[in-house]
C-alpha cells in the first residue's frame, strides 16, 4: 500500500545512465511476520522467503540501470521465530530510546538513509514484537505488527514510498524490482497456482 503522505524518493544513482545523473527510485518496504515455531511453520520462512529475499538481493547487484523499485526487508518475529532469520542477510534493527521513552527516529533515519553509503544496497533488518494479549484469532498478530512498534516509527521516518505485507510462505520474485501498485494499493487473493506449482517455483527462483 502506498504510504500518505508519500514521501519525497530521494535520488539514487543507476549503473547505465549517463555519468551523473540521477533517478529516483520508488522505495518499498517488504515486511512480514514471523511466529513461535510452536505454530507448525517452522520451514516457511527458510524455505520460502528467507531464500527468496537472498536471490532478489543478488539480482539487485547485477544492476542494469533500469530498475525502478529499491525494496528493504524488515520481520516481525516473536520468541523464537526470531532463530529462523539468517542472520548473515539481516540485521537487528536499532530501537534505541530518546529522552522521552520512544524509539528515536533520528536514529532510525541514519540507520535507512544517512548511513546506506552503497545507495543501491537492499537493506533487510529485524525486530521482536510482541504479541498482544487476549485476541480472539491465533494468526492477528500477522496484522497487528503494522500498526505497532517499530513499524510505526520506521514509517514516520518517510522514507519509502510503498509497504508491502506478505506471508513468510510466499515467494519474491525479481520483478518486485521494478513494481509499483497503480493507484494506492493492491490486495492478493491466494491460491495462485495448481498443485506442484509451488514446489516448481521454489526450485527455480530461490536457488542459492
Amino acid at each position: 500500500f502506498m504510504i500518505h503522505p508519500p514521501p519525497h524518493s530521494t535520488k539514487i544513482a543507476a549503473g547505465n545512465h549517463a555519468p551523473g545523473k540521477k533517478i529516483n527510485k520508488i522505495k518499498t518496504l517488504v515486511t512480514t511476520h514471523l511466529p513461535a515455531d510452536s505454530r507448525n511453520i517452522k520451514g516457511h520462512y527458510q524455505n520460502y522467503l528467507g531464500p527468496s529475499w537472498k536471490r532478489l538481493v543478488e539480482e539487485n547487484r547485477r544492476n542494469t540501470g533500469r530498475e525502478t523499485v529499491l525494496p528493504d526487508f524488515f520481520i516481525a518475529c516473536v520468541d523464537d521465530g526470531c532463530d529462523q532469520i539468517d542472520k548473515e542477510l539481516c540485521t537487528p534493527l536499532p530501537m534505541a530510546k530518546n529522552e522521552a521513552g520512544t524509539i528515536d527516529k533520528q536514529m532510525l533515519r541514519n540507520f535507512l538513509v544517512n548511513d546506506r553509503h552503497d545507495t543501491n544496497r537492499m537493506l533487510c533488518y529485524y525486530a521482536h514484537v510482541p504479541e498482544r494479549k487476549n485476541q480472539d484469532y491465533i494468526f492477528i498478530h500477522s496484522l497487528n505488527f503494522l500498526e505497532m512498534e517499530p513499524l510505526t516509527s520506521i514509517l514516520d521516518v518517510g522514507y519509502y514510498d510503498y509497504i508491502l505485507r506478505t506471508d513468510a510462505d510466499a515467494l519474491l520474485f525479481p520483478g518486485l524490482l521494478n513494481l509499483a501498485p497503480s493507484g494506492s494499493g493492491w490486495i492478493g487473493a491466494g491460491e495462485y497456482g495448481e498443485e506442484g506449482l509451488t514446489d516448481h517455483l521454489v526450485r527455480h527462483f530461490s536457488e542459492t
